[in-house]
């Protein structure tokens, strides 16, 4: 997974405030803000067969097996 913040600067001059989530401490895979680099990782991505790194494979674990926690806990209370 890529996250491409070529306007990161401009967006957060003219739209909300950063929330919860942070791309760079929560985020599933490299952030990158020059469409070069972008290609770059899209070929080394290619490259590794499109398989997750595990840096971030546990990260997305982790979240998931929250999210789903959180969702059971709001079924329950229905």
């Amino acid at each position: 997974m890529i996250f491409y913040q070529f306007d990161k600067e401009s967006f957060r001059q003219q739209h909300y405030e950063e929330g919860y989530f942070d791309y760079e401490r929560d985020g599933f895979g490299e952030i990158l803000y020059d469409e070069n680099d972008v290609i770059d990782e899209l070929d080394r991505i290619l490259e590794n067969g499109c398989v997750l790194d595990d840096k971030y494979r546990k990260e997305l674990i982790n979240s998931l097996r929250l999210e789903m926690k959180i969702i059971h806990n709001v079924i329950l209370r229905l």
